[in-house]
């Protein structure tokens, strides 16, 4: 009796993207018929807790955001720092103008002047070295 056996030897580079070709088509395929598996996915995405940064931590304590919350806020605050300071832009004489008026003023003249002394009282009680140079305007 003969052995009908015939052994055939293939390199894993060649069956490899044969193999990968045909997951990737049978993971497309099941996710164009099953529209519930992508919104369930998206929903579980946006709804994942966070920390601060959109990221998911290893400490549950940190997690305590929404992706979407997140991106939200970003988004947000990125606008909100655009229309600031284009309205800087546009306002610096209306800027100026009231600073200085705020500095004419006593109360804010004294108010000037007390926090500088205080801070160079502190700069003193932490460094024994101190040096501090005024000058004249021109």
């Amino acid at each position: 009796m003969s052995s009908d056996t015939v052994a055939v030897n293939l390199s894993p580079d060649l069956i490899k993207p044969i193999v990968e070709t045909k997951i990737h088509a049978a993971v497309l395929d099941a996710l164009k018929s099953s529209p519930q598996v992508i919104e369930s996915v998206i929903a579980h995405v946006l709804t994942q807790p966070c920390n601060e940064n959109g990221r998911v931590s290893k400490y549950d304590s940190d997690n305590k955001y929404t992706v979407i919350r997140v991106c939200l806020l970003k988004t947000i605050e990125t606008e909100v720092r655009k229309v600031l300071a284009e309205w800087m832009e546009g306002s610096k004489a209306q800027i100026a103008e009231a600073f200085r008026r705020q500095l004419a003023k006593k109360s804010q003249t004294d108010a000037l002047a007390k926090a500088f002394l205080a801070a160079m009282a502190a700069a003193v009680a932490d460094h024994w070295k101190f040096s501090v140079e005024v000058k004249p305007s021109s």
